[in-house]
């Protein structure tokens, strides 16, 4: 205390500099970490069916993903968001070649909601669906798609350019009315049940530049499984749930946010006009978790809106 009041600013520098050093002897991995991490890097690429970023911007993945249970455990958190966007247009990010997708993606396999673009409200009904289902959620941007007068063509679209026509090429018409696509870069490997063999994926790079690790898969083969969606609006008083059926997926083999799930729903104006009123993104479950998502709701005293 002494020191403090006769050499003010040194004392603060020198705590400062303590407090520094602490945080980094926190984040800096031993040796053993560091070979944990480099065979679990072995062991993601021999289970993906592709893979075509190189094994060090694998590790950087696991990098990113390490600090983030670090600060989980530090802090005693028990789920997870960041500000992607503002994040990854750093240079720090970009020097170190770190996205935050690959993360996303292990932590919720793990069973640790973890959500994109610092979505808590999105974040908190991954937790209710996960819990619910018992099985991983995928949150991403959520849109109906709109056709032009051949009904066939897409005519609106919010995501960046992938395969999407040539999925809806392939459809039939009942099934490209009422679509809707879900869409980023961060799936779930165990969206099927925690307890049930984790999804088939890809390793693919998230930029342009060819780093930054994502996995993807082709939700072609979910094709007619049951959905259960939902969402928490800003103001935490409404609860948005609703119920689709997986008709094709897009994406998996792009880069950036394109890994999209394309499913129908009973009346896409309808669930679009209500999703305005809570949210981007809606997560989802594999899974029909409904009626229990929207006894919870009400439990909550929250504002049920269904679709």
């Amino acid at each position: 205390m002494n020191i403090l009041k006769r050499h003010r600013l040194p004392a603060l520098l020198l705590l400062a500099v303590l407090v520094l050093a602490g945080y980094l002897a926190f984040l800096i991995p031993s040796g053993y970490q560091l070979q944990l991490r480099d065979r679990k890097a072995d062991e993601l690429i021999a289970g993906a069916g592709y893979c075509n970023v190189a094994k060090e911007e694998v590790v950087n993945g696991l990098r990113f993903y390490a600090t983030a249970k670090k600060f989980m455990e530090h802090y005693e958190c028990n789920a997870f968001s960041v500000p992607c966007p503002e994040m990854c247009a750093t240079t720090r990010l970009n020097q170190e070649h770190m996205t935050p997708c690959f993360s996303h993606s292990l932590l919720n396999a793990e069973g640790i909601s973890s959500a994109c673009e610092y979505d808590i409200p999105g974040l908190v009904a991954q937790i209710m669906l996960s819990a619910a289902a018992k099985a991983g959620a995928y949150i991403g941007n959520c849109v109906p798609l709109y056709y032009e007068k051949d009904r066939k063509t897409v005519a609106t679209f919010m995501g960046p350019p992938n395969d999407l026509q040539e999925k809806i090429n392939a459809m039939t018409q009942e099934e490209r009315d009422n679509l809707i696509i879900t869409y980023h870069s961060s799936i779930n490997l165990q969206m099927h049940g925690y307890d049930k063999p984790a999804l088939n994926y890809d390793i693919r790079n998230y930029t342009a530049s060819g780093w930054g690790p994502t996995m993807r898969h082709d939700f072609r083969q979910e094709k007619g499984q049951m959905l259960t969606m939902a969402r928490i609006s800003p103001d935490a008083g409404t609860l948005f749930v609703a119920r689709g059926t997986v008709v094709a997926g897009t994406g998996e083999t792009m880069s950036g946010c394109t890994q999209g799930v394309l499913f129908s729903v009973k009346d896409s104006k309808d669930f679009f006009q209500k999703q305005c009123n809570v949210g981007n993104h809606v997560p989802m479950v594999m899974a029909d978790c409904f009626d229990e998502i929207v006894e919870f709701g009400k439990l909550l005293g929250l504002n049920v809106v269904t679709a």
